[in-house]
């Protein structure tokens, strides 16, 4: 799992100029993160076409292949349109775990797609690596369950000025 995040990371930066909400980025970056962690190996990198359930949750994601596309498409259209780069990451940590459109590792696609306007405006990316995971958790849950997005918001904003804090303020590696 960390060597799949370590080519995630590199694949967001070296393609710094190319990146985007699109497709190519998301699904590229699903696939980086679920290489060799999936059940069905062929569903890395690939919208799910199966049902699935989240552990700790009486919520269901949204079925059927064509609708769980559809919506996936708007959901990348949407982040596209949003010009903050806060605004944007934010949106994708909310509605991307939400829809669930991959078998598993939607919250890390979500998490590192944040990170994509941060990169392409040479901003300090995001980190979630000091956040208790039962709080994280819990945010998602609070979204799941009850569509309140307050702890998940207070969770990102306390990562973000963590990661800002751990790398100085320092931009993307690579990046002018």
């Amino acid at each position: 799992m960390i060597l799949n995040h370590k080519e995630a990371i590199e694949f967001l930066i070296t393609s710094a100029p190319d990146i985007g909400f699109d497709r190519y980025t998301v699904l590229n970056l699903h696939g980086l993160l679920s290489d060799n962690l999936l059940q069905d190996p062929g569903a890395s990198g690939r919208l799910r076409t199966i049902a699935v359930g989240i552990g700790q949750t009486v919520f269901h994601p949204l079925e059927g292949p064509q609708r769980i596309e559809e919506c996936f498409d708007q959901v990348l259209d949407t982040a596209a349109a949003i010009n903050d780069p806060f605004e944007q990451a934010f949106f994708v940590m909310v509605h991307l775990p939400y829809l669930q459109p991959f078998e598993d590792v939607n919250k890390r696609v979500a998490r590192l797609a944040g990170n994509i306007g941060f990169i392409r405006q040479n901003l300090c990316p995001l980190s979630f690596v000091d956040v208790a995971q039962h709080t994280y958790i819990s945010a998602m849950l609070g979204i799941y369950e009850l569509n309140r997005v307050e702890l998940l918001r207070d969770v990102f904003v306390w990562a973000y000025k963590r990661s800002c804090a751990l790398l100085g303020g320092a931009p993307v590696a690579g990046r002018a």
